[in-house]
């Protein structure tokens, strides 16, 4: 089923705030046992196209919208796919291109490094090179940054840089702070929450592993997945990571990822493809505060959040500052007795995620909580205090006497706090997680939005207060 996002990102400031045979392996590769995260990971898509080509040393792999192909490192040879994989549709090759790696698709051209300084810009349906680009390092694997129009690429244990379509180098994450061993695919993501991210698949660790790197930094998040046990069972030490790429139209309502994985002895190359996250057309609402002036109260300057009482200058209405700042150079700060609420419509079906971003100084403190009804009937369906001194407390009833989840926070640091709500479920399930990176996210709990019945099936607002202290 298409489930819908509501996401609220926004910095809100409580103040008084992841030798094989015929196969291209890193031969300075160690293997070993990868750590896994199996709760985003399901196989959509898993086929062979070592048997429906002909051969083995296929290597890089990639999605258009409308089909696979996937590439050979030692062959100029290029296959088109089916989308459901059952079909080769084409054989061909780009004049002079051999030993394509990974592949990355900007929605017009593919690109691709054959382990050597140059990216490859290929017209697959005319079977073209368009042209060349210069980079500072080696492309064994490639991403395309929609964000940037630019171009992560690397080699097997290299830095990763981030190269723009004249060759010039905007970006460096040292090979120190990814950490990773024997890479050989990437993909970017700006659609998982708490992103951009750059995934990358290489052939360390397990030999086949996805791991999931914060962008800009590089810095691993935790987030990493063995492919082996899923897409080629039994071939643990023949089998080895290959290309990597990223889709959002390949199964409705949902962020994929696919790959190559590249068989061994007795093991066959197959293309593959994840679920990771559900997706819609975009959020329903976002707000970095960027737009505002700094000083002057916010519901003053917009009509996208309301005071409580509905009355815009007053003392429930927040300030917008420029003191603190998640990007940008804005947030807003809520100081005792600001009340101020961002209204969702009143929803009454649908899978909904709200998220924003907040950072409490030592000795402050304050609370939100999300209600099913506003207005001449209201209703508090959960309410999070965060507590001077790094405690908080979860009310998973919002009656502000009972249910209580405690859990800690992280003082004068950026932490993120994410409700899920899914409408559509029987009983309709809440879950609220805090963290201050995906590394260290936490699910506090999960409960019946209801109370067993007693409050209504409905979203209505997000409420933000600031405590006194």
């Amino acid at each position: 089923m298409f489930r819908r996002l509501l996401t609220i990102l926004f910095a809100l400031l409580f103040c008084y705030t992841l030798s094989a045979q015929n196969a291209d392996v890193d031969p300075d590769a160690v293997h070993g046992i990868s750590p896994t995260n199996d709760a985003i990971w399901d196989v959509l898509l898993n086929f062979d196209v070592q048997t429906l080509t002909g051969a083995a040393g296929n290597a890089g792999a990639e999605w258009n919208g409308t089909y696979f192909y996937s590439t050979r490192w030692a062959s100029n040879l290029i296959h088109e796919y089916s989308a459901d994989g059952t079909t080769v549709l084409r054989e061909f090759s780009v004049s002079g291109v051999s030993g394509l790696r990974d592949l990355a698709w900007d929605g017009t051209y593919m690109y691709g490094g054959a382990a050597a300084n140059t990216i490859y810009q290929m017209d697959f349906a005319t079977g073209t090179l368009i042209g060349t680009i210069p980079t500072t390092e080696a492309v064994r694997h490639i991403a395309y940054d929609s964000d940037n129009d630019a171009f992560w690429v690397g080699n097997w244990t290299t830095d990763i840089v981030l190269i723009d379509r004249s060759g010039t180098e905007l970006a460096r994450i040292s090979s120190a702070t990814h950490g990773l061993s024997s890479m050989y695919g990437s993909c970017y993501d700006n659609v998982s929450p708490g992103g951009p991210y750059l995934w990358v698949f290489h052939q360390g660790v397990g030999g086949a592993d996805i791991d999931q790197l914060q962008l800009p930094s590089g810095t691993p998040t935790g987030v990493t997945h063995d492919v082996i046990p899923d897409i080629a069972p039994g071939c643990s030490g023949a089998s080895i990571a290959g290309g990597l790429f990223a889709m959002t139209d390949f199964a409705s309502g949902f962020f994929t990822i696919g790959g190559l994985l590249q068989g061994g002895t007795g093991c066959f190359d197959r293309i593959f493809v994840y679920e990771i996250e559900p997706v819609s057309a975009g959020p329903e609402f976002t707000d970095d505060f960027e737009s505002y002036t700094v000083g002057v109260p916010l519901c003053t300057q917009t009509t996208e959040w309301e005071t409580w009482s509905g009355t815009p200058g007053g003392s429930e209405d927040p300030l917008v500052t420029d003191t603190y700042a998640y990007s940008g150079t804005q947030s807003v700060v809520c100081i005792s007795g600001n009340d101020f609420v961002r209204k969702h419509g009143d929803q009454t079906s649908g899978k909904w995620f709200i998220s924003f971003l907040y950072y409490i100084p030592t000795g402050q403190s304050g609370y939100f909580n999300t209600m099913s009804e506003f207005g001449a009937t209201n209703n508090w369906n959960m309410e999070v205090n965060f507590d001077d001194g790094g405690g908080g407390r979860l009310d998973t009833a919002g009656s502000l006497t009972g249910n209580i989840v405690n859990f800690t926070y992280t003082h004068d640091t950026w932490n993120q706090a994410v409700v899920v709500l899914d409408l559509d479920a029987t009983p309709p399930l809440t879950e609220f997680w805090t963290g201050t990176s995906p590394a260290n996210f936490t699910q506090i709990a999960t409960w019946d939005w209801t109370q067993n019945g007693t409050k209504p099936t409905q979203l209505a607002v997000t409420d933000f207060y600031g405590a006194e202290t």
